[in-house]
C-alpha cells in the first residue's frame, strides 16, 4: 500500500463515524486537506466543532505521523514556566509507549505525536492512537495546571468515551492498563475517571 492510499484511508476513517457517539473514535471529523503540487495529500487536519484539539496527519520517509496540537507557544512562556513544561513533557515520553510530545515551529509548539507504520497501519490501531493522544493531552493539561475551561472540556469528553467503552464491555482493567501504560496517566486520577464513568462515585475535580 502506498503511503498515498494511507492517508485517503486515514481521511475516510477521520470523517465516517456517528453523530451521536460521545467516543473520540467514532465521531466524524470535518477533515482539511492541504495538497502538493502533484495534487497528492500532504496533511490532513482533522477538527470536531465538540472537541478543544485539532489533529494533523502528515507521512515521513518511512511512517505516517499523528499529532494533536493544544495552541501552547512555549516560546513566550517565562523561563520557570518553560522548564516546567518541558521537564513535564520528557518525563511524560519516557512513561507512555505510543505517544510523544514534540516542539514545532517557531514559537515551541508544544504537540503530542505518534508514528504509526505505513505498513502495518489498520483501522483499530488508528482509533486506539487517537484515543491514546488524547488521553495523554489531558493528563499533560492536568499535570501543567493549564486553563480550567479546557481541563474540563477535555474531562469531559474523556468520561464520554470510557462510559461508551464500558457499555461496549471493555474492563475496568483494560481501561485502566490502556489509561495509565499506553497513555501516561497517573494511576490514581485513571482510577477515579474509571470509577466516575462507571456511576460509582461522584464527579472529581480534576485538579
Amino acid at each position: 500500500m502506498s503511503v498515498q492510499d494511507v492517508l485517503e484511508k486515514i481521511k475516510v476513517w477521520f470523517e465516517t463515524g456517528d453523530e451521536n457517539s460521545n467516543d473520540i473514535v467514532e465521531m466524524p471529523w470535518e477533515v482539511e486537506i492541504e495538497r502538493d503540487a502533484n495534487g497528492g495529500i500532504k496533511m490532513i487536519t482533522a477538527i470536531n466543532p465538540r472537541m478543544p484539539v485539532r489533529f494533523h496527519v502528515f507521512p515521513l520517509e518511512k511512517c505516517i505521523r499523528i499529532a494533536v496540537d493544544m495552541g501552547l507557544e512555549t516560546a513566550y512562556l517565562k523561563p520557570s514556566s518553560r522548564i516546567k513544561v518541558y521537564r513535564t513533557a520528557l518525563i511524560l515520553n519516557s512513561a507512555v509507549e505510543i505517544m510523544k510530545f514534540e516542539l514545532v515551529g517557531l514559537d515551541d509548539e508544544l504537540w503530542a505525536c505518534a508514528d504509526l507504520s505505513i505498513q502495518s497501519i489498520n483501522e483499530g490501531e488508528f482509533n486506539d492512537t487517537i484515543a491514546a493522544l488524547f488521553i495523554g493531552l489531558t493528563t499533560i493539561v492536568v499535570k501543567l495546571g493549564l486553563e480550567e475551561k479546557l481541563k474540563t472540556s477535555m474531562f469531559t469528553t474523556l468520561i464520554q468515551m470510557l462510559k461508551e467503552r464500558i457499555e461496549k464491555g471493555f474492563k475496568p482493567e483494560d481501561l485502566l492498563n490502556f489509561l495509565t501504560r499506553r497513555a501516561g496517566m497517573d494511576e490514581k486520577l485513571a482510577r477515579q475517571l474509571i470509577m466516575e464513568a462507571s456511576g460509582r462515585q461522584p464527579p472529581i475535580m480534576y485538579r
